[in-house]
């Protein structure tokens, strides 16, 4: 770790029944990743031909088990949540632990980082709530926390200084960065699908297949159309539309401004994950483990692979190659041309969690409480 950007010192103290994560002096402009995709209208594409050393550099036993998206990172340490209820700060380089804070109950979105702020939800043990917290690092301490009715599985947005929150029953939430609430709004039915966000406005999918556009000033509701039958795929997009996949196996592309369909490709197995996408194609895999490259402007088949193991979280695009794990305890590193497996990397347990990007590393969360770390070099 940096001193010239961090200077930390560790504190084990009792915060609840948690050990605490402090970083006396951090640099608010260090790099981050600052939340899930990076980017509200998520991205996972990184622009660079990579070769992925087959050793782990380290690898750490943290507590619970993971999510799809648990990672968050600023400078050199690496945020774990998990589903017991913690989140770990590991060194990025090494996986020392340097810190932990657990609460009772679980975290099941990625971390959000604003300034030297760590924001996320815990869904509350036994309680019909949820709490969504502003953890200050620099010292130490919870600045706010604020009770939400009902459970939240969907993946938090980050948009310009503001913090929105979809709950699993359909409440909207706007928040200022610091967690004071500026608006709510009702949609009246279920949501199991991550939204996405542009600079102006929010897209969600819920259950029954409705398709909404949300503004992020006031909550008003752009549009809402039916799309299909059923979603719990999460949402990408880029500059004209949006993306998503069914509990059908359609995958759809749909015009940001008048959702109309530009174009809908089937797979036939559900989808569960979020697409990834480049400038030219769309990636994605189905429960029944085939994996997909479709033209991005005309749905057409790139090419198809059908995988031994079913595939439940989004891969990461490099330019040469692609990083899809399976529920067959390993990961699949495809060609990104030709669809070919190229290589795997096998773990003891299955892969819990999207593969993470940060400083010429990759990193896995394995079933239990194992987190993996492989290092990248660019070519």
């Amino acid at each position: 770790m940096r001193n010239y950007i961090l200077i930390f010192s560790l504190i084990i103290a009792t915060l609840g029944c948690a050990r605490a994560i402090q970083f006396s002096k951090l640099n608010e402009n260090s790099e981050k990743i600052s939340q899930y995709g990076n980017y509200s209208h998520r991205n996972f594409y990184y622009q660079k031909n990579v070769e992925i050393l087959k050793e782990p550099i380290w690898d750490k036993s943290t507590y619970g088990s993971y999510s799809n998206y648990p990672f968050t990172s600023f400078d050199s340490i690496l945020f774990v949540s998990d589903l017991g209820g913690r989140i770990a700060a590991l060194n990025l380089n090494n996986g020392k632990k340097l810190g932990e804070i657990k609460y009772k109950g679980s975290i099941e979105q990625t971390p959000i980082i604003d300034k030297t702020n760590l924001i996320f939800i815990v869904n509350e043990e036994k309680e019909n709530y949820s709490s969504l917290i502003v953890y200050d690092l620099r010292n130490a301490k919870e600045f706010r926390e604020v009770k939400i009715e009902g459970k939240i599985t969907n993946e938090l947005i980050f948009e310009n200084e503001k913090i929105f929150v979809l709950t699993n029953f359909g409440k909207l939430y706007k928040f200022s960065r610091m967690g004071i609430k500026e608006w709510e709004i009702n949609l009246k039915e279920k949501f199991f699908s991550d939204p996405a966000a542009d600079e102006e406005n929010l897209f969600a999918c819920s259950i029954s297949g409705n398709l909404y556009s949300i503004k992020l000033t006031d909550g008003k509701i752009n549009y809402k159309i039916k799309i299909c039958e059923e979603v719990q795929s999460g949402i990408t997009l880029n500059e004209t539309s949006i993306f998503f996949g069914d509990e059908n196996g359609n995958v759809f592309s749909i015009n940001k401004m008048s959702a109309n369909i530009n174009w809908k490709f089937e797979t036939n197995y559900k989808i569960k994950t979020v697409p990834a996408i480049d400038s030219k194609s769309l990636f994605i895999g189905n429960l029944n483990g085939d994996f997909y490259s479709i033209n991005l402007q005309n749905g057409s088949l790139n090419w198809k692979n059908e995988t031994d193991g079913l595939i439940n979280t989004t891969p990461l695009v490099f330019e040469n190659i692609l990083v899809q794990p399976n529920m067959n305890m390993d990961v699949d590193i495809f060609d990104k041309s030709s669809g070919e497996i190229l290589d795997k990397i096998q773990f003891e347990g299955r892969c819990r969690t999207s593969p993470f990007y940060v400083k010429n590393k990759i990193l896995f969360g394995i079933d239990k409480d194992d987190v993996f770390c492989f290092s990248v070099k660019e070519n």
